[in-house]
């Protein structure tokens, strides 16, 4: 994060020339809204255009996303297979993206 003494910090940063993303990576989904909170923070103060969140791909995470109603869904719009296209070209994803990995 920019201020020194923010502890906080990116899983991952991945970029090309005018684009710069930050990357969450989680293993197992628990509390969906505190979840987009927090990395709704850390895209406003980590200087980043967007975010990719990394979600392992298991049957509770996959139920938990199922559950989660429109809230993280609306918050990373852009699907997964998508955003991996799109990175695998070397090109911006274009926003906040899910990935399940």
């Amino acid at each position: 994060m920019a201020a020194a003494p923010d502890l906080r910090a990116w899983d991952a940063v991945i970029g090309g020339g005018s684009w710069r993303d930050g990357v969450e990576a989680e293993v197992r989904l628990r509390d969906a809204q505190a979840l987009e909170r927090r990395i709704a923070l850390k895209q406003r103060d980590g200087s980043v255009d967007a975010v990719i969140l990394l979600v392992w791909d298991t049957r509770h995470n996959r139920d938990a996303l199922d559950s989660v109603g429109a809230g993280l869904h609306a918050a990373f719009p852009l699907g997964g297979n998508l955003a991996l296209e799109r990175l695998a070209a070397g090109n911006d994803p274009g926003g906040n993206a899910l990935i399940l990995l």
